[in-house]
């Protein structure tokens, strides 16, 4: 994983939640992606290692890993051209994400909010950092009225949510 620059709010315990999101991001190199799908609006789920036991009430299988883009905007490049965006019409949204199953993870980034998974069938995911460009100049984003950007599942840890900020909160375990 390469270096990042997220700043950690406490865990629960007192200590800072950054070398839990650290791990478990590590975590995903090397496991395949499977079940790549585009939820309610342009939120895109993908389902990464191999799946975990179903809990009770689940509808449907989940991977190791859940990786959820939640609050914000997201690409899938290949060939070095974007292929689909959270902007894009629903069908052309899905299409990019069938291309995102069945590869593995060989690179995670990470900078400040934004994440970006490189696979090995030449795919790039990536989140894409909150718009600057909404804000008058100088306005901090008021993240306590903004969603998480994206939330991590990961085993024996629960969920790890990346904020607008930067910031990183869990949550289970």
């Amino acid at each position: 994983m390469s270096p990042d620059s997220v700043a950690g709010r406490p865990h629960r315990d007192g200590g800072s939640p950054l070398p839990l999101l650290h791990g478990a991001l590590a975590g995903l190199v090397g496991l395949p992606t499977w079940d790549a799908r585009i939820g309610v609006g342009s939120f895109l789920q993908v389902e990464i290692g191999p799946p975990a036991p179903r809990a009770p009430g689940d509808r449907r299988d989940h991977g190791t890993y859940h990786l959820w883009f939640y609050g914000c905007g997201w690409e899938i490049r290949a060939a070095g051209r974007v292929v689909a965006t959270s902007d894009d019409p629903r069908e052309q949204m899905a299409s990019g994400a069938d291309i995102v199953s069945g590869a593995a993870v060989i690179e995670v980034r990470l900078a400040g909010p934004a994440i970006q998974l490189a696979l090995d069938n030449g795919v790039v995911l990536s989140s894409l950092p909150p718009e600057a460009e909404d804000r008058p100049q100088g306005e901090q984003a008021d993240t306590e009225d903004e969603m998480a950007e994206w939330i991590l599942y990961a085993p024996g840890i629960g969920a790890l949510t990346v904020n607008a900020d930067g910031s990183v909160t869990t949550a289970g375990g």
